[in-house]
């Protein structure tokens, strides 16, 4: 039978918000103070839990957290117009801009917050527009509304700029820069229902310019409070709130869409944010305190931003999909998974004051280590890490792994495996577990794991080395071709490889078969040429066959190419006899025009090319054109003219 080992494999495009919660909470609700019961622990709660455990930071769902827009699982190209910002949420509400007020998508260094891409807003007229929607804004009344946004100031703070605009010039909430100062609106000047109309109400503090910042807008109708945190500290608290009614106009982020209001009146015109913008969530429900902290020690590690609650110590290592659970003053948060495959749920003693906090190092799912085990109990193991923060005793939790994105593993070898003594799980300082797995879900469950503040984790197997180590694949651009590079720190009865590339990150077709080095315990390099890309985005991966014909998959590479990179012009043989035929060879997505001048700049020959995907070949008689000297030009649509001599002798 196949044993599992840990190879390269291709990660397919999975919706964090399609996973099934395989294992809800249990919760018990009494009366009006909200007595909840976790894991025989009674907490008297002021704010009721979310539920939901695939929101950010495992806080929420797609039924509280209406939207949530980050870049970290975007793609985009440094420096290029950002068409579309995706809503990641689960719900579709996409921010948008087709025209030149497109902000650019930046990931290059110097530009990025804490390593994390940002949208750059030009300060002119760049912003995006959300469809008005009753998740948003044309529902309601609205009675609770939590919005958090992480952003850069520009060199100017003195002119009134919008950060975000939810409303119109009625009713709405808002985030904006003005004087020196960021405000926290809030407004419903209608008479709606008994509990309106009641004018601009806001909070403000300054800022200063060139300076992330991690703003947070609650709005409280049943507490009366509309509050303002900024990098984690309240800066003020504003009450005379009534319900918040239908407030149309579509949504504008960095910038007001329509019309807007602020603390002197009606807003008419865009008011152009300068500055970055790198995440915008929005619950339609106020947090507790602990969902709160959690959400904000997310971001806080993510974009490197100190908040006065960092319960995380392991920023600089283990940043990506931070995700956690605590309790506060009554309140909790006690599931939890975000975007990544681990959730933890069901401490048996979580307390008031208590949290933990985990995430890991961005290694590729895909990726495995044999060396970094203890050889004996331990054969191989996931790359991918999981570093863990406790702050008190939660006692014993669930861990669950989604592994529907690793089908090639078999769960009867796998075990959870603990490091703790500082070698890198050189030797086993906590005996491997076995877990429960479920083939409906592809999930594997780990029950009453006691964790330790520091802990680094992840999955072992029990069985056989993986036949090929990667060090590293990539693609790069190169005179209309593009280089294939690739490392591999030890090979074990490989075949070879195979270069495969697709046009979508999904369908794959094979390019050429390079011959593996079978086996070896030394760092060994290849290199080939994809001679005739694809205009626009092309994925390149590897297909990794042993002699026995299984196969594994290497990271995927991403590259682009514009239509003029791409579509390659070849003519040959060259010179040719007068009276010959000729081949021209080319490649490129869209269609072509192909034409032969003479040397007085006289058209010899004028054709059409349909659009291909692969290279092209085909042949031209010279028939009884006279010696000289002539040039093919090839123009694609919409592109500009690639040109080759050709000589007739």
């Amino acid at each position: 039978m196949a044993r599992t080992s840990f190879r390269n494999r291709t990660t397919p495009t999975l919706s964090a918000h399609s996973r099934p919660q395989t294992a809800l909470r249990t919760l018990a609700i009494a009366g009006a103070l909200g007595l909840v019961l976790v894991a025989g622990l009674l907490l008297t709660t002021s704010t009721s839990s979310l539920g939901g455990y695939l929101g950010p930071a495992g806080v929420g769902d797609d039924r509280s957290n209406n939207l949530w827009l980050e870049l970290a699982h975007a793609a985009g190209s440094d420096g290029s117009a950002y068409d579309t910002w995706s809503d990641i949420s689960g719900n579709g509400h996409d921010a948008s801009q087709s025209n030149g007020r497109r902000p650019l998508f930046r990931d290059a260094a110097g530009y990025t917050i804490n390593g994390q891409a940002v949208l750059h807003f030009d300060g002119t007229d760049d912003f995006y527009a959300i469809p008005d929607h009753p998740d948003i804004n044309t529902g309601g009344p609205y009675e609770a509304k939590t919005i958090a946004l992480v952003f850069r100031t520009g060199a100017d703070i003195s002119r009134q700029q919008f950060l975000l605009d939810e409303g119109g010039n009625v009713r709405g909430l808002n985030l904006y820069l003005d004087g020196g100062n960021l405000y926290f609106g809030a407004y419903n000047l209608a008479n709606d229902d008994a509990t309106t109309p009641w004018p601009f109400r806001y909070v403000a503090t300054p800022v200063q310019p060139s300076t992330i910042y991690i703003a947070l807008l609650s709005f409280d109708f049943g507490q009366d409070a509309l509050k303002g945190y900024l990098n984690g500290s309240l800066i003020g608290t504003v009450s005379g709130l009534g319900r918040l009614h239908n407030h149309p106009d579509d949504t504008g982020i960095g910038g007001v869409n329509q019309n807007s209001y602020d603390h002197r009146g009606v807003v008419k015109n865009r008011k152009p944010f300068g500055g970055d913008i790198a995440e915008l969530i929005s619950y339609n429900a106020v947090l507790n305190d602990a969902e709160r902290k959690v959400l904000l020690n997310y971001l806080g590690a993510k974009f490197g931003v100190s908040i006065p609650f960092d319960y995380y110590a392991w920023e600089s290592t283990h940043a990506a999909e931070v995700a956690g659970l605590g309790a506060e003053g009554g309140s909790l948060e006690d599931d939890a998974q975000g975007l990544g495959m681990l959730r933890v749920h069901s401490p048996s003693d979580l307390g008031a004051g208590e949290y933990l906090i985990w995430g890991h190092d961005g290694t590729d799912i895909q990726a495995g280590d044999h060396q970094n085990v203890d050889g004996i109990q331990i054969q191989s193991r996931l790359a991918r890490t999981w570093r863990l923060s406790e702050t008190g005793d939660l006692g014993t939790v669930s861990l669950v792994f989604d592994l529907s994105g690793r089908n090639d593993l078999i769960p009867a070898d796998l075990r959870l495996i603990i490091e703790r003594s500082g070698d890198n799980f050189a030797t086993v300082d906590v005996a491997p577990q076995a877990g429960t797995y479920d083939g409906l879900t592809h999930t594997l469950t780990f029950t009453g794991v006691d964790l330790a503040d520091g802990d680094l984790l992840t999955l072992g197997s029990t069985s056989g080395n993986f036949p090929v180590e990667f060090v590293s694949f990539a693609a790069t651009p190169e005179a209309g071709q593009v280089l294939l590079q690739w490392a591999t720190a030890s090979e074990l009865n490989n075949d070879y490889f195979e270069v495969e590339r697709s046009v979508d990150g999904a369908t794959f077709d094979p390019l050429q078969r390079i011959e593996g080095a079978g086996n070896a315990q030394v760092v060994t390099t290849y290199e080939t040429r994809d001679s005739a890309p694809s205009a626009g985005r092309s994925y390149y991966r590897l297909r990794q066959v042993d002699f026995s014909g299984s196969f594994s998959y290497s990271p995927i590479a991403e590259v682009y190419l514009s239509e003029s990179e791409a579509r390659v012009l070849t003519v040959f043989p060259n010179p040719v006899a007068a009276g010959s035929p000729f081949s021209i060879r080319y490649s490129g997505h869209s269609r072509a025009r192909l034409q032969v001048l003479d040397g007085a700049g006289r058209s010899v020959l004028q054709e059409s090319l349909p659009a291909v995907s692969h290279e092209q070949e085909i042949t031209i008689d010279s028939g009884n054109w006279t010696r000289g000297l002539y040039f093919v030009q090839l123009q694609p649509e919409g592109g500009e003219v690639q040109s080759q001599q050709l000589i007739l002798r």
